[in-house]
């Protein structure tokens, strides 16, 4: 009878070792996923600030004094901005100068006649014929000089003109896109540029030619001169007129920098220690008021951004404490703790998703990045909540 009972508890106990296994395994399993849920881990983006750096009034980029991811410091001069005058302020003193230059232009011209006859008659008396090719070639290259000057006198202020009609038109289009002008406006500058830019090309070509007529004209006397030095006369007469146009040309060179200086130069600084992220603009190119023209980043994040799916976004709480862990065979391990929380599920970036075509949403919440820490923007690291 006893051995009939050892033998049935026996049998009891083989039927129930496999449940208590099973009971076991499932108690192990479930304390795995509660740990796991309990340590949820998610793969965040480092953060780093940048700063557009923006045109603060319509105008041209002066000056870029820096490169693309060259290193700058706070307080640094990163672009400099010149002003742009009112259109018919400038087009008014162009005007003027253009004036003034032309009223000295034609007086030479007169002097240039009366220099010619008086060439003549010194020619007519000593009965040269070498000497009447000598004076009638220096004059031709005094002629083409004055030729040169008259166009210049023209096309460098209008030139000037044209660079801010280019702004001119960005402006209005930019107005119109807003509503705040009518099509006119837009159809009027743009006609105003056309014009002036066809007039440009026009007398560049003639620039081209009457540069061309300067080179020939001195080819011809100079080789004129090699046969038989030029006598002190024609010299005498012609020099002051030379010199006169010389005159006017470097008039020309100081309208340009007066127009130039009579801009106000706005530069820009660096706020902070950073890198030169983008340049989106550069020299001489004309800018809109807020427009950006170029980017600088601190080249370390300063935080850390993550998003939890719905099953562990109770988990996430300000002041927890976490882990950070950078990737890589060389990653670091820091303690830190949650400084915000988002308010809703929103879209996680795209290159977070585990799948490209299908979107996920999560919580977003910060990390601050611990001292010594040196995370690059957009570092993908993990997050482990503790």
């Amino acid at each position: 009878m006893k051995r009939r009972t050892a033998f049935r508890h026996g049998r009891l106990s083989l039927h129930l070792a496999p449940i208590l296994i099973w009971i076991a395994a499932a108690v192990a399993v479930g304390a795995l996923f509660l740990q796991r849920a309990q340590r949820c881990e998610v793969v965040g983006l480092a953060m780093g600030e940048v700063y557009n750096v923006a045109a603060t009034s319509h105008g041209r980029v002066k000056s870029l004094p820096v490169k693309l991811f060259g290193r700058v410091r706070a307080g640094e001069t990163l672009v400099i901005i010149n002003t742009v005058l009112d259109n018919e302020m400038l087009q008014n003193q162009l005007e003027a100068e253009k004036a003034t230059i032309e009223l000295e232009i034609a007086s030479l011209r007169a002097e240039l006649s009366a220099a010619e006859e008086q060439l003549r008659i010194q020619v007519s008396e000593h009965e040269n014929d070498h000497t009447e090719a000598l004076r009638r070639m220096s004059v031709d290259v005094e002629r083409a000089r004055l030729g040169v000057l008259e166009i210049e006198a023209v096309l460098e202020p209008d030139r000037i003109l044209l660079k801010d009609l280019e702004l001119e038109v960005r402006i209005v289009k930019d107005l119109l896109a807003k509503n705040a002008v009518e099509a006119y406006e837009l159809q009027k500058a743009q006609t105003q540029y056309d014009y002036l830019a066809k007039k440009i090309q026009e007398n560049e070509k003639l620039l081209v030619q009457a540069r061309k007529n300067v080179d020939e004209a001195s080819v011809r006397l100079r080789k004129t001169e090699a046969a038989e030095p030029i006598s002190p006369s024609l010299g005498l007469t012609l020099n002051p007129i030379r010199t006169a146009i010389s005159v006017q040309y470097k008039k020309i060179d100081e309208l340009l920098m007066e127009q130039m200086t009579q801009r106000v130069a706005l530069p820009l600084m660096a706020p902070f220690d950073g890198v030169v992220s983008q340049i989106i603009r550069r020299d001489g190119d004309p800018v809109l008021l807020g427009e950006p023209i170029l980017s600088v980043a601190k080249p370390t994040a300063d935080t850390v951004i993550g998003w939890v799916k719905e099953e562990n976004a109770g988990q996430i709480r300000e002041s927890r404490q976490v882990k950070i862990v950078q990737r890589g065979h060389r990653g670091h391990v820091a303690n830190s703790e949650i400084v915000a929380v988002g308010p809703a599920f929103l879209p996680i970036p795209a290159e977070l998703w585990a799948d490209p075509k299908i979107p996920e949403y999560g919580v977003p919440f910060e990390v601050a990045v611990p001292l010594g820490m040196k995370i690059r923007p957009n570092e993908r690291v993990g997050i482990r909540l503790l």
